[in-house]
């Protein structure tokens, strides 16, 4: 699975149509998804967020636990609000979104998603807004809207600082997420954990954009 976006990375605010809920695809049971929930509330923000080994994501990586993850991300930011820093207070509902869409509840997922967004002028150059409104489009069946913002990224200029940024991420290209889009947009038909992670089968897939 791909786990997601570097902190720092944020985006405008997009309201769409309304969810359609999916049914879950997660079959772990809460005893799998148990952790000891004192300990990671006293984490740093970026320990709990950007660490890809602690943190929430530990708990992500365990089959089942995308839900699980989800509410443990809230309940960081429901015991520390007002000491998280911005950018990692949007992070951080950017990634409870998308552990809920992962989990199935596209209807949670969304106000999580939105949550996330931050109107700041590097976010726009990113191009994170258009990857947003890509994915809310998914989890909303919106076609259309899906690959009208897989456009818009797709030919969004290079930052001239992206190169230097990124020089060590070499898992990240230019545009960033445009494979993400590509991949929701192939396997419109499938869930969005099938669809993120673009392993749909051929009766899901759609034309290429």
């Amino acid at each position: 699975m791909r786990i997601f976006f570097p902190l720092g990375v944020v985006l405008a605010l997009v309201a769409l149509a309304p969810a359609v809920a999916q049914e879950g695809r997660e079959t772990g049971k809460a005893a799998d998804c148990a952790v000891e929930t004192g300990p990671m509330l006293q984490l740093s923000p970026d320990a709990f967020d950007q660490d890809m080994t602690g943190g929430w994501r530990n708990l992500a990586s365990r089959d089942g636990c995308a839900k699980a993850a989800a509410d443990l991300i809230r309940t960081y930011i429901d015991h520390n609000w007002g000491r998280i820093p911005q950018k990692n207070l949007h992070a951080m509902y950017w990634h409870a979104g998308q552990m809920e869409a992962l989990a199935g509840d596209y209807q949670k997922a969304i106000p999580l998603l939105m949550a996330g967004v931050s109107p700041t002028a590097r976010g726009r150059e990113m191009g994170f807004h258009d990857y947003a409104q890509g994915t809310i489009a998914f989890l909303n069946r919106d076609l259309a809207g899906l690959k009208a913002a897989r456009q818009r990224l797709s030919v969004l200029p290079e930052p001239a600082w992206f190169k230097t940024e990124f020089k060590d991420s070499s898992s990240i290209t230019w545009p960033a997420n445009l494979s993400i889009l590509d991949s929701l947009i192939r396997c419109f038909e499938s869930p969005y954990a099938v669809a993120y992670a673009g392993i749909c089968p051929e009766t899901d897939k759609e034309p290429p954009p």
